[in-house]
Parts: C-alpha cells; sequence; structure tokens
C-alpha cells in the first residue's frame, strides 16, 4: 500500500493503479480477513485514482467496497459519501439509484436521531449551510453566488464552517455574514444543538 501511496504523490496514476489493482488481487478473496483494514484502504485509494481517470461508476464501486470493510464508523461514512460524489458525473444516475446510496448513508447512522420538526414563524425564511470548505475551495467556487447573491429581503442565511484550516475568504465569508457559526471544534450533537436553536 505504501507503493501506492507513493505513485499517488509522485501523480503516476496508472502506476498506482497497477499496484492497487495486484494488491487486491493479492487479498481476495481469503487474504482480506486477515488485512481488512489494509484492503479498505486499497478500495479506497483505487476509488480516488479511478475518478481522477474519470471511470466514476467505477469509482463508486470501489469506495462502496472500501464501506463494507471499514471499521471506523466516521470513515465509512466518508467512503460512502465519496460514492455519492462520484455518482454525481456518471449521467445514467438513476433516482432509484440516488435513493439506494442515500439509504445506505442514512443506514450508517442509526444513532442519528433526528429532532422533532416544528413550525418556525420568522419574516425571513432562514437557511443554513454547513461545510468544512468555506475557504479556498473548489465547493467555495460552486457556493459563491449562491452565498453572496440571495435575496436579503426574503432569506436568512446562517454558514456553519467546520473549516479547520481558515484562509482569506473564511475571512472574507465571516466579515459578510451576521449568521456565522464555527463549529469546527464541536461534537456533532452540540452543533446539531446550535443549528437547532437557531432555527
Amino acid at each position: 500500500l505504501l507503493k501506492a501511496y507513493i505513485e499517488r504523490d509522485s501523480e503516476k496514476i496508472v502506476s498506482e493503479l497497477q499496484t492497487l489493482l495486484h494488491l487486491l488481487d493479492i487479498f481476495a478473496p481469503e487474504g482480506a480477513t486477515q488485512e481488512i483494514g489494509l484492503v479498505a484502504d486499497a478500495w479506497s485509494l483505487l476509488g480516488s485514482v479511478c475518478t481522477s481517470l474519470g471511470e466514476h461508476e467505477e469509482s463508486a464501486s470501489a469506495f462502496l467496497a472500501s464501506a463494507e470493510l471499514e471499521s471506523e464508523p466516521r470513515q465509512r461514512l466518508a467512503e460512502i459519501s465519496n460514492a455519492i460524489f462520484s455518482l454525481n458525473y456518471r449521467e445514467r444516475t438513476t433516482p432509484t439509484d440516488w435513493q439506494a446510496l442515500y439509504g445506505r448513508y442514512a443506514a450508517a447512522l442509526p444513532a442519528v436521531k433526528p429532532y422533532k420538526r416544528r413550525a418556525y414563524d420568522h419574516a425571513k425564511l432562514r437557511i443554513g449551510y454547513l461545510s468544512a470548505d468555506f475557504r479556498l475551495h473548489p465547493v467555495l467556487y460552486f457556493l459563491w453566488a449562491l452565498l453572496t447573491c440571495f435575496d436579503r429581503e426574503r432569506f436568512e442565511v446562517y454558514l456553519y464552517s467546520a473549516v479547520t484550516e481558515k484562509d482569506g475568504w473564511t475571512d472574507r465569508l465571516q466579515d459578510m455574514f451576521v449568521h456565522w457559526r464555527d463549529i469546527a471544534d464541536m461534537s456533532d450533537e452540540a452543533a446539531a444543538r446550535q443549528i437547532k436553536s437557531d432555527e
């Protein structure tokens, strides 16, 4: 697996792909039980390589294979999330595919209990965005117009920032919004309470 990481850092994508396929061939199927963490990592790396090569169906399959083997709950969620992200680029992803993937994600969160819904009576519709990418990042490129060009007479926007490496763009957004919440150091439960209290 170390060889694959070295090839990744050297931007030798094809060599990394070959290394990962060889490694997975060695450990499948009986060896997987002995080195399950290594195999989960290899599947995850393969998913990333396939994404780089534009092979999004294969990428999603690899991430889901990693999720099946992953013992760490947060990493399992990350792998399912990676699969969902990959399938955004596949033209023939159906609503049924999305429903199945979101169902897998929800199933990986059995301890999460939703708050009871209630009606709110605010003069403006409150919208909250939660991201770890309120910084110089492709996600911010996509969100910029959404975050800066909304009708302030009709909408009240809250940004819940989980950014751990802040930059000038983070500062700029923070200065633009009255409702900025830094949740990077909060537990998931504390962040959920903050969001709920902001209604």
